[in-house]
């Protein structure tokens, strides 16, 4: 049995106009000559990584690129992350209340340390653009640990 409902598109959006961003951390990446620009969420609400299985808005994508592995369009996206049924994570950008494409791979790790080993434990890191696949890196602080969530298009 599906414990999972289907990723719906409206409900995306719906939560995402709930989410606020955390503009100082956007940041933003050029590959052949096009930009993209990832502005991460505020997620002051997940306690745990087991809130962030449940499903979550994890920030904002707007890309000149087209997806390199996906069929993922230029645009701007909201990127919702979630621990799927089979136990893999998956993500998806929507945008209108569509989904427009479903990431080739998502990876969601949890750190007990500073996930670049230096800096104080309370200092948070900028998204990271990884011209591999094409992919964006973004990491909360979360109580004792850190979550990072690696998404490619």
């Amino acid at each position: 049995m599906n414990d999972k409902p289907k990723i719906d598109g409206r409900e995306i959006a719906a939560r995402a106009k709930q989410t606020g961003l955390d503009e100082q951390r956007k940041a933003s990446a050029k590959m052949t000559g096009k930009a993209s620009r990832f502005t991460p969420a505020r997620l002051d609400h997940v306690q745990s990584l087991e809130d962030l299985e449940k499903g979550q808005v994890i920030g904002v994508l707007d890309t000149e690129l087209a997806g390199d592995e996906t069929d993922l369009p230029p645009g701007k996206y909201n990127v919702y992350v979630r621990k799927g049924d089979d136990g893999t994570w998956e993500a998806v950008a929507e945008s209108g209340g569509k989904i427009a494409s479903k990431a080739a791979r998502v990876e969601v790790r949890s750190h007990k340390e500073h996930p670049k080993g230096k800096g104080a434990p309370e200092e948070v890191l900028l998204p990271e653009f990884r011209h591999d696949g094409w992919c964006w890196w973004v990491c909360w602080p979360f109580g004792p640990v850190w979550i990072c969530v690696l998404v490619c298009w």
